[in-house]
């Protein structure tokens, strides 16, 4: 069981880990590892998302894969912005939905907004248009 003191710790580790080019920091994902994906996005160090992206290929529990498309969209480099495209377009529509939702942050920058509509459209989906109109 983990308390406040060894989360944070952890967090800090995972950060001077990705700052020192040491280890991956996801050998074992769980719902407790997402406060540790979160601190990885939140850092927007730039080998953070080379990590969750790895995490994302790597893993097979969908429900923390969609939850580290949040992380990587807490990065807002163009790395991370194009994988999000990418996952609306080619993933399925759960990981589509979860993916535009780390996306809403650009809802303002209307280039991006664009590009994200775009991908939309290609995806096919209705879901996911609709779920473009209403928070877009």
């Amino acid at each position: 069981m983990w308390n406040a003191a060894m989360k944070h710790d952890s967090l800090l580790d995972t950060l001077s880990r990705l700052t020192t080019l040491e280890a991956e920091p996801f050998s074992n994902a769980t719902s407790e590892e997402l406060p540790r994906a979160l601190a990885l996005g939140e850092s927007r160090l730039p080998k953070a998302f080379a990590a969750l992206r790895q995490c994302w290929d790597d893993l097979v529990d969908f429900t923390f894969r969609k939850m580290l498309l949040l992380a990587i969209g807490l990065i807002r480099n163009d790395d991370a912005f194009n994988f999000l495209l990418t996952v609306v377009r080619d993933e399925g529509r759960s990981a589509a939905l979860k993916a535009l939702e780390a996306l809403a942050i650009y809802a303002a920058e209307e280039k991006r907004r664009e590009r994200i509509r775009l991908a939309v459209e290609v995806s096919g989906d209705e879901k996911v248009r609709e779920a473009f109109t209403t928070n877009f």
